[in-house]
């Protein structure tokens, strides 16, 4: 069954057009689980509302998930009625990057 979304189109394969969007970021997860890198990267994804920005970053969560590598995956998501907090989705995904490490410490204990 096929459902379209202002521009997006779900079925029950996937998230649809957005092929492009989706290799580049895999190419981003596959830099930064290279062996012997000690870099690592932030993405950060912008564009008008509905445009499937959150559908894009779900479908990334899922690769960084299924990987079961050392990856950690975080949303921050802007709110327009914090509008007087600039960088309150960056400081929201950091607090939540903040969280998973408490928890990982926790369980190396």
């Amino acid at each position: 069954r096929d459902l379209t979304i202002n521009k997006l189109q779900y079925n029950s394969v996937g998230l649809l057009g957005r092929a492009n969007e989706i290799r580049t970021l895999q190419a981003c997860l596959d830099r930064t689980l290279e062996p012997n890198r000690r870099t690592k990267e932030i993405i950060m994804i912008s564009g008008y509302s509905g445009t499937g920005k959150s559908a894009l970053a779900l479908e990334m969560n899922k690769k960084v998930n299924s990987a079961k590598r050392r990856a950690a995956f975080v949303t921050g998501k802007f709110n327009q009625y914090r509008s007087g907090e600039p960088l309150s989705a960056i400081s929201e995904a950091f607090g939540k990057l903040c969280h998973k490490c408490m928890l990982l410490d926790d369980a190396n204990e």
